[in-house]
C-alpha cells in the first residue's frame, strides 16, 4: 500500500494498488510515498470530468548507511542522525522547498515555524537518495 497526499487529503492505496477521491475543478499537487520505493510528486488538473491518474513507483535499492529521523511526529525541533555526509531537503506537499541544510553525524532542525501538515524529507548522499514523510503538528 502507498500513501498519497492529494493537497491536505491523505489516501492509501488498496491491495491492488488504487485509491479514489472526489475533487472540485483546479490545480492539486500530488505526493506519493511507499517504503522501499522512490517518491513522487506532481501536479494534476481537474477539468469538469472524470480524471484517471496512473502512477508508477520505481524501486529503490538498499543504502550502504544509516540515518535516523525522529520524532515523527514532530512539533519543535527534529532530531537528524547520520553516518554519512548528507544534503537533506523538506519539502511541503505544494513541492516548494521550505529547508536545505547539509547534515554530518548528527543535527537538530528547527520546525516550529512551518505549519502544522505533511512534509517530504529528502536525504542525499552520493546516487543515493531516501524519501520520508514528516508529520509536524
Amino acid at each position: 500500500m502507498a500513501e498519497i497526499t492529494v493537497d491536505d487529503a491523505q489516501l492509501i492505496t488498496d491491495a491492488d494498488g488504487l485509491a479514489s477521491v472526489i475533487l472540485q475543478n483546479g490545480t492539486y499537487d500530488v505526493v506519493v510515498i511507499k517504503d522501499g520505493y522512490e517518491s513522487i510528486s506532481e501536479s494534476i488538473t481537474v477539468e469538469g470530468e472524470d480524471l484517471s491518474v496512473e502512477i508508477r513507483l520505481n524501486g529503490m535499492e538498499s543504502v550502504p548507511f544509516g540515518y535516523s529521523l525522529y520524532p515523527n511526529p514532530v512539533q519543535t525541533e527534529l532530531q537528524v542522525a547520520v553516518d554519512a555526509v548528507f544534503i537533506i531537503e523538506i519539502y511541503n506537499v505544494s513541492g516548494k522547498r521550505m529547508l536545505e541544510t547539509r547534515v554530518v553525524e548528527q543535527t537538530t532542525i528547527d520546525v516550529s515555524a512551518f505549519p502544522r501538515g505533511v512534509y517530504v524529507v529528502r536525504l542525499t548522499s552520493g546516487k543515493y537518495n531516501i524519501t520520508e514523510q514528516l508529520i509536524v503538528e
